[in-house]
């Protein structure tokens, strides 16, 4: 097998992070989200309602940035480099 070294790719990376960097913060925001929904927390000037609105806060603005790059980011090109090549594929082949 040969690696095409010319197989072009399009992506958004940024959009890419963004939106993994939100699912992975989905982890860290549930169990405020459910002391805050549940009412735990009595009141937000309580500590423990400053702790999980501040670890809530993030994860809105990572869904706010995921979708402005969903927006405004154009297709970005690369060349993928890993992409296997099988030398005896040819799509004009039927047989």
């Amino acid at each position: 097998m040969q690696i095409d070294r010319t197989k072009k790719r399009f992506g958004r990376p940024k959009l890419r992070y963004w939106t993994i960097l939100g699912l992975a913060w989905c982890a860290v925001s549930a169990l405020p989200c459910w002391f805050l929904l549940t009412g735990i927390t009595q009141t937000f000037t309580s500590a423990l309602g400053k702790l999980c609105i501040a670890l809530i806060l993030p994860h809105l603005m990572i869904i706010v940035r995921a979708i402005y790059l969903l927006i405004t980011e154009k297709p970005k090109e690369w060349f993928d480099t890993y992409s296997l090549v099988n030398p005896e594929y040819d799509p004009r082949k039927v047989h």
